[in-house]
């Protein structure tokens, strides 16, 4: 027990100590505190002020006071005037750059500008490492892609000029200078150096960027940020405390600042790795690498004075320095690398064309486009349904391409579009023959053979302009009607697509005289009806015998009359001219005869019984649902449309799952009683087995007689063979498996006594 105690107190008291380890705040004040961007630094100026340097994103910088500063002291005096500079060597590996011109200068004099901005991207690329590694990664073969593993290299000269040589080559032996997030624009975006300096502005120089594509001399990320430019410029009249705010603004933001300022004719620009404020605020400082000093400096600081709401920068102590007149700043655009390397899908606002096209014989679709596409991304919308003949079709919006999975569909990705019957034509006109000679006149008698060739012309029915296309019918049929009478029936072209209709004159229809003809086209789905006249000369005899003409579907009949040279007709009753009206030799029309049901691209029709061809209760296949494996069923019609249903997905059940209908209950832990094994005598093995006659077969083992199943039939088979042995071995008195199974029985139940007793005379110890 005390053995446990001290075990306990030990316990606690180490508890204890780990727990007061752990909470217990640290005594230990860092030099350099993390902000939210880079390092900043307090020390104590030689006057005994206190100042605190805020250092740009990801470097390492100089030391800056105390005996062990980096930074030092150099005084020179120039008429009465003293100059301090604070000068740090350079010391590659620390995320700050010093790119100098060329040791001549023959060729860069005035290229402070193109030293500035290969600081800047040397400093940018490193920061996107990461980005950049995963951007490569994700895109090996993007626009560059070598260049930009090459330009990855660390710096560790000042004379580095990877970067550097890119804009040489463009600005050598220029006499002016320019901007340096003109050519932080052109390296990332692509954008092209304006001769006016003015700054890229993406509402504006954005398509024409676009439309022309990167400068060949950048553009290395253009496939990341296309048009969004990471670079901003400011300019300062009167702007001390303005500049004392942006400094401090975009340095703590992660920005890299170049600054420049003016030096009477000239400007000269630096770029910013540390700006330094008093207690109060106020900016007394930068530091800076500069392209015209020597390679032994690295880094320097100038005092920032306010002089008139104006801030310039000095070495002097009387108070003159230079005019700080512009900054420009350059992000690292982490925001367009996250939305780039791990995308939000966009949904994207579809813009569908036309949708109601004519029949031309040429497969339609409408076509599609987004308006939301970011420029430069790889995305291709296409429509997945087309067609060439009439009718109303849906087509669905797919999306692909390098970039799609920046983007998602719109849940409504669908859009109905139609076919419409193309205007119909008669090429040539209609023609008439009689025999093989074309004519319009005829005699009594003669055989009028009419023949027309319909055409489809690609454009609207009412369209006045020339036949876009001359397109032979698919299933359209022509008659020859005169005064409302049916004078043909209605024919089917041949292979050239010409129809031929014949009307025998001696049927009397015809009047003597001029006679109007119309060749009637209809029942092509993909043309709309159409008719045109021809007028034939028809002469004969005083009374020419008309026969009769069957009515049809929808014209009148004609009973057998006669008919004169004027045209009055007459019936013949016991030899005798009667004249009479045409409303007494009229037989009505039968009306159509609808048939049985036909389907054709999901419209259904019945075709009139009597031969006609006309189709009645024309439309679209509707009702029923399409249920795996089978389409839908038209309950008009009765026949399947629409298209076959995808397979549904079943979930199929894990066998090694438990059944959740089965509960898992323990059986319980039950002593067995301390008895004796009574004595048991054996029953003789044929009383205690059933008894059957050699006839009888228990019921469960009965098999059904109406099965067909072979496998069920050899399963009976098999069962009947067993009840055979079974029987067998009852009546031959084979019980060696009775007694056998008997005597484990036995031993088990004394095995059982005797364990029970152990285990109670242990418990009594």
């Amino acid at each position: 027990m005390k053995q446990r105690k001290k075990f306990f107190l030990f316990s606690c008291i180490l508890s204890t100590i780990l727990l007061s380890g752990t909470i217990s705040p640290s005594l230990t004040l860092k030099a350099h505190e993390e902000t939210k961007a880079g390092t900043t630094t307090n020390y104590i100026t030689e006057d005994g002020k206190p100042r605190t340097i805020f250092w740009a994103d990801g470097i390492t910088p100089p030391k800056m006071g105390g005996d062990d500063s980096d930074f030092k002291k150099v005084v020179t005096e120039i008429n009465n005037v003293r100059y301090i500079e604070y000068i740090a060597p350079y010391q590659s590996g620390n995320g700050w750059y010093d790119i100098n011109k060329t040791e001549t200068q023959a060729q860069d004099a005035n290229l402070c500008f193109a030293a500035v901005a290969t600081n800047m991207l040397h400093w940018w690329i490193a920061q996107n490492t990461d980005n950049i590694n995963d951007y490569l990664t994700s895109y090996p073969n993007a626009p560059r892609a070598d260049e930009i593993r090459s330009l990855q290299t660390p710096v560790t000269t000042q004379d580095n000029r990877s970067i550097y040589n890119i804009f040489l080559k463009q600005f050598s032996n220029r006499k002016e200078g320019y901007w340096p997030d003109l050519l932080v624009d052109q390296f990332i975006n692509g954008y092209y150096p304006k001769e006016n300096a003015g700054t890229n502005d993406p509402g504006f120089d954005g398509p024409d960027l676009i439309q022309k594509g990167p400068d060949p001399n950048g553009g290395f990320f253009y496939t990341v940020f296309g048009t969004e430019i990471l670079t901003t410029r400011h300019l300062y009249d009167h702007g001390y405390d303005t500049l004392s705010a942006d400094l401090k603004y975009y340095i703590t933001r992660g920005d890299l600042v170049s600054l420049t300022y003016d030096m009477r004719k000239s400007a000269h620009v630096v770029t910013i790795w540390g700006v330094e404020y008093d207690t109060d605020g106020h900016l007394t400082g930068v530091y800076f690498s500069d392209s015209d000093d020597d390679e032994a400096n690295g880094m320097q600081r100038y005092s920032v004075i306010n002089k008139d709401e104006k801030a310039f920068v000095t070495t002097a102590d009387n108070g003159s320095g230079s005019l700080v007149s512009c900054i420009t700043t350059l992000s690292t655009g982490d925001a367009t690398w996250n939305k780039f390397l791990s995308p939000q899908q966009t949904e994207l606002q579809l813009l569908w064309g036309e949708t109601n096209f004519i029949y031309d014989g040429t497969q339609k679709k409408p076509e599609l486009t987004a308006s939301n596409i970011a420029p430069g991304d790889d995305v291709t919308l296409t429509v997945n349904e087309e067609a060439n003949l009439v009718g109303t079709y849906t087509a669905t919006a797919v999306l692909s391409g390098k970039d799609a999975n920046r983007y998602i569909l719109p849940t409504e990705c669908k859009k109905e579009f139609s076919i419409l019957p193309s205007q119909t034509i008669f090429d040539g006109g209609v023609k008439s023959y009689h025999e093989k000679n074309e004519t319009t006149d005829f005699n009594y008698g003669d055989m009028i053979t009419i023949a027309v060739t319909p055409k489809a012309t690609g454009l609207s029915p009412n369209s006045v302009e020339s036949p876009k296309v001359l397109l032979s019918p698919t299933n359209g049929q022509m008659a020859l009607f005169a005064d409302g009478y049916q004078l043909s029936n209605f024919v089917n072209a041949d292979n050239s697509g010409t129809y031929t209709m014949t009307y025998p004159t001696s049927n009397g229809i015809l009047s003597p005289g001029s006679c109007t003809l119309t060749a009637v086209f209809r029942g092509d789905m993909n043309m709309v009806n159409h008719s045109e006249d021809i007028t034939i000369q028809l002469s004969g005899d005083t009374y020419i015998s008309v026969d009769s003409l069957a009515p049809t579907c929808e014209t009148d009949g004609i009973k057998a009359h006669y008919k004169d040279t004027a045209g009055k007709l007459y019936l013949k009753e016991n030899g005798i001219m009667t004249e009479v009206s045409l409303k007494d030799l009229i037989l009505p029309a039968t009306g159509h005869q609808p048939g049985y049901w036909i389907q054709t691209q999901d419209k259904h029709y019945q075709e009139c019984l009597n031969g006609c061809g006309y189709h009645l209760n024309e439309g679209n296949c509707t009702g029923g649902a399409a249920i795996f494996p089978n389409r839908a069923i038209c309950e008009i019609c009765g026949h399947p449309y629409g298209n076959y249903p995808e397979k549904p997905d079943i979930e199929t059940p894990n066998p090694d799952s438990p059944d959740p209908e089965v509960p898992n209950i323990e059986a319980p832990d039950i002593e067995a009683p301390n008895v004796e094994a009574p004595d048991i005598e054996s029953p003789d093995p044929e009383d205690s087995l059933p008894q059957f006659s050699e006839t009888q077969i228990p019921e469960s083992e009965t098999s059904d007689p109406e099965s067909t199943d072979p496998s069920a039939q050899d399963l009976v088979s098999e069962s009947s063979a067993n009840d055979a042995a079974s029987e067998k071995a009852v009546k031959t008195g084979d019980t060696t498996s009775i007694n056998l199974l008997l005597l484990i029985l036995l031993f088990s139940g004394i095995l059982s006594i005797y364990v029970y007793n152990i285990r109670n005379n242990f418990h009594k110890y």
